[in-house]
């Protein structure tokens, strides 16, 4: 199976801090040598929210599966 790295995480709510949160854990996923990587939590992202846009580049750019 390898290697798995499980993140729990909280989003803060001020969209300064999201984008960096984003950005932080686009990071990890590039610097991990892990052959998975489960993001879990709380995005914050519904889709009418302010967040909706990075949420959705977040899944995205990191090819994620959301459930």
């Amino acid at each position: 199976m390898g290697v798995c790295v499980c993140v729990c995480y909280y989003q803060i709510v001020r969209y300064e801090q999201y984008a960096d949160i984003c950005a932080e854990i686009v990071e990890l996923f590039e610097d991990s040598e892990a052959e998975h990587i489960v993001l879990c939590g709380d995005f914050n992202c519904r889709s009418d929210s302010q967040f909706s846009g990075l949420y959705t580049d977040l899944i995205n750019n990191l090819n994620l599966v959301e459930s």
